[in-house]
């Protein structure tokens, strides 16, 4: 395999009948696009831009030897692939022909290091993994999941045969608990990270907005973020104040507070014992964790739509159309305009 040698080719070499089915799909990934596109551009020159998917790639390097063709192209901004067609059809010899030219290719990115250091100095931009849509969803997945148990559904075959189905609810419903209330502190970082002031976006003041109390981060978001109304958020509606519960009650249980409402207390009467359980925070929550359920779970997830909801009424109506059509979105692409961030659909 020393000797083999790769040239380039043409569409045409793809489009005739002899071309076999694909052979053998690799997707390497101790290369990334970027470091690809250097190393075959030094060995091949220009790649082809017409024999592409414009949806999904951005340039391929169409390649052949002897016996077969290559396509080497770049995959929705993050991955690639080495695609072979190989005459026979014989996969342990398109194996080999991966691995030579990806040891070409890694040869010739190593003169090209300097190049990819400088670019990745000043990106035009980032792709954001969106906390929102993440922890959002990984809730409502777990919701899903505790209220097929309680219909019986599915069956709950754990690793712990002791857990039942309904005890299974409960745990479930307390992971969905945390999700959503981290799923709208995400929202609120995403907001900030994409609308805070351009006369803001310093270090020291990032750092100490990160710091702040999710309350006061929400209700001062018009004051730091410039795709709001001017007055700060309302925070005298019942969905400020259920969400609000919702964060305190957040940060007793994610630090185990042993909090006045689990002290219950035991009265004795004549003889007799009784616990006189405390009523529920609000209408909304149990006192104790351990008492999440699916009914609670449930109004958490419609607190949570309702402070959302909020958010995205006070924002000016062009950033709330700009924000509607992303803050679903697993991942957000921002490009900068005068060190700003712009959102690209």
């Amino acid at each position: 395999m020393a000797k083999l040698e790769f040239v380039s080719a043409i569409p045409e070499d793809f489009e005739s009948s002899d071309v076999t089915p694909r052979t053998l799909l690799s997707k390497p990934s101790d290369l990334n696009p970027l470091e690809v596109y250097l190393g075959l551009k030094r060995l091949f020159g220009e790649p082809d831009r017409t024999f592409i998917d414009e949806d999904k790639q951005q340039w391929v390097f169409l390649l052949k030897t002897t016996d077969s063709r290559i396509e080497v192209y770049d995959w929705k901004l993050d991955s690639w692939s080495i695609a072979v067609y190989q005459k026979d059809n014989d996969e342990q010899r398109a194996r080999k022909i991966v691995d030579e030219l990806l040891k070409q290719i890694k040869k010739s990115f190593s003169q090209q290091r300097a190049t990819a250091a400088a670019l990745l100095k000043n990106p035009q931009g980032h792709v954001i993994e969106n906390p929102f849509a993440l922890y959002y969803q990984t809730a409502n997945e777990l919701v899903d999941l505790a209220e097929q148990l309680q219909s019986h559904e599915i069956e709950f075959f754990g690793p712990f045969p002791t857990l039942r189905w309904s005890e299974a609810q409960y745990t479930l419903c307390r992971s969905a608990f945390f999700q959503y209330v981290a799923a709208m502190e995400g929202l609120l970082n995403l907001i900030y990270e994409i609308y805070l002031r351009p006369e803001l976006r310093e270090d020291r003041i990032a750092d100490r907005l990160s710091r702040e109390q999710i309350d006061v981060k929400l209700r001062l978001a018009p004051v730091y973020c410039d795709c709001f109304r001017d007055k700060p958020i309302d925070h005298t509606t019942d969905a400020f104040k259920n969400f609000h519960t919702l964060a305190n009650a957040r940060n007793n249980f994610i630090h185990a507070n042993l909090t006045k409402a689990m002290r219950t207390p035991l009265v004795v009467h004549e003889g007799a014992s009784y616990l006189i359980r405390h009523a529920k925070i609000n209408g909304k929550l149990p006192n104790s964790f351990r008492d999440v359920g699916i009914e609670e779970i449930r109004k958490v997830r419609d607190s949570i739509s309702d402070i959302v909801d909020q958010v995205l009424a006070h924002m000016k109506p062009r950033y709330r159309r700009e924000f509607s059509s992303v803050m679903h979105d697993g991942h957000i692409r921002i490009e900068y305009e005068d060190g700003v961030p712009v959102i690209e659909r």
